[in-house]
């Protein structure tokens, strides 16, 4: 018992808040999004911790969810196997979920009490690989359960690279856990007969958020050495520096090879070329961290933030677009729970976000745009409500409204609608972009 919470108590740190400082607060607000995928249609899924649910969002911004049977299961990470069936863990609820392709979810009991899982992977056979804080990787197959203890340690992540090795990180903590420099990291494989293989070890290391590249091989980031890493398909790994007053919390490869991660103690998402160079674009000043993030096929980067509802995106073309996603369940009053500990970084953040929410919802209750007397609101409304409610306008934010208007402008011709004049496209472009933008810049190389 004595030694299950303690592996409790050490994952949880270890995935969200290693040597961090925390406060207690009573205004703290829940985050929802804690990983993403892509499914094979361009859906993009997402987990909703506080919301209970695993929801899907379309380009339009447009999200359906699918409540967790499980009340309060915290679903968290996601993968996605050959069948378009999307895996889940939950780590309050003590399951994987499978959400099939019908909108029915499955849920498969762990059997170790309080297992807590985080992190889930999907191998080409079908077999489902999720961490365990008990000091144990489990494996789902065919609705049965296998578990693997580690020689020691606690998992942080799992991963499948591209021949099919399932990859582990983890954390060993020397007896002073406050001793950081004296903790050991591994990174190794879980080989086919069940036994393990390290391929890195060392003192004051920390990784997480083992990620496979398609040219085989595994990236991971480490908080206490500051650094991204890749290790190669010899075993070789290449270390690249990016400081410890960061925190990489979550890292996506794109088709050419560079490593996308999202930063979010210093509030900005990064990338690293495949050449090795270094680039970052810090974030608007209101938002709350960046923390899931998905590189999609077409090169659109989607991200969540740890303190607030919204879905962003940042297309190939480096175009901005922010949505809150409001459901049902968290339309109404936001509740304090008595013990729940935020960033004590962001507690500006919370506050101004707090009344950006407060602005938008107070605009859906009475599902009307700003009117600042020029009319220009009326056409607004009038050209885009031919297609569509209000809602997706009141939602969202983008840096630049030009292409949506030249895209709706398309729908209006399918419908048999008259098109839009020139200068009816200009005065609609620039409503939007005075009173629904959101202004940011460019990746910048460090």
């Amino acid at each position: 018992m004595a030694k299950t919470i303690k592996a409790f108590f050490f994952s949880m740190c270890v995935f969200a808040v290693i040597f961090l400082t925390l406060f207690d607060a009573e205004a703290c607000r829940p985050f929802g999004s804690y990983a993403f995928l892509e499914d094979k249609e361009g859906g993009i899924w997402f987990t909703e911790g506080d919301n209970n649910a695993i929801s899907r969002m379309l380009p339009d911004g447009s999200v359906k969810s699918y409540p967790v049977p499980t009340e309060g299961a915290e679903p968290a990470d996601l993968a996605l196997d050959g069948d378009g069936n999307i895996w889940f863990v939950e780590m309050y609820g003590n399951k994987v979920g499978r959400l099939s392709n019908d909108g029915k979810i499955t849920e498969y009991p762990i059997p170790t009490h309080h297992a807590h899982p985080v992190k889930i992977a999907v191998d080409s056979k079908g077999s489902v690989w999720f961490t365990e804080a008990d000091s144990k990787i489990g494996r789902l197959k065919d609705g049965k359960i296998i578990e693997y203890p580690l020689k020691d340690g606690w998992p942080t992540s799992v991963a499948v690279d591209a021949d099919g090795n399932l990859w582990v990180s983890s954390l060993v903590p020397s007896k002073d856990q406050t001793e950081q420099s004296k903790s050991t990291g591994k990174v190794g494989i879980l080989l086919k007969n069940g036994k393990w293989k390290d391929v890195l070890k060392r003192n004051g290391s920390c990784p997480m958020n083992l990620t496979a590249d398609p040219k085989g091989g595994v990236w991971f980031s480490d908080k206490c050495r500051g650094t991204i890493e890749r290790i190669d398909g010899k075993g070789r790994p290449v270390v690249f520096h990016i400081g410890r007053d960061g925190f990489v919390q979550d890292m996506s490869i794109d088709k050419e090879g560079n490593a996308w991660f999202a930063d979010r103690m210093r509030n900005r998402i990064g990338r690293i070329s495949s050449g090795g160079d270094i680039y970052e674009l810090k974030l608007p000043a209101d938002n709350g961290g960046p923390f899931a993030i998905t590189m999609t096929k077409k090169g659109d980067l989607y991200f969540s933030e740890i303190l607030n509802y919204n879905i962003n995106r940042r297309t190939k073309e480096g175009a901005f677009e922010e949505h809150i996603v409001v459901v049902d369940k968290r339309q109404g009053e936001r509740k304090t729970v008595e013990g729940e500990t935020c960033f004590i970084e962001y507690a500006a953040r919370i506050a101004k976000k707090a009344e950006i929410e407060a602005e938008r919802l107070e605009e859906l209750k009475k599902m009307r745009l700003k009117e600042p007397g020029d009319g220009y609101s009326t056409l607004v409304e009038n050209r885009c409500t031919l297609c569509h409610d209000l809602k997706r306008i009141l939602l969202s934010r983008k840096t630049d409204w030009a292409y949506t208007v030249d895209r709706m402008g398309d729908y209006l011709t399918a419908r048999g609608v008259p098109l839009m004049k020139d200068e009816e496209k200009a005065a609609i472009t620039g409503y939007l972009n005075a009173y629904y933008s959101i202004k940011t810049g460019a990746l910048q190389k460090r």
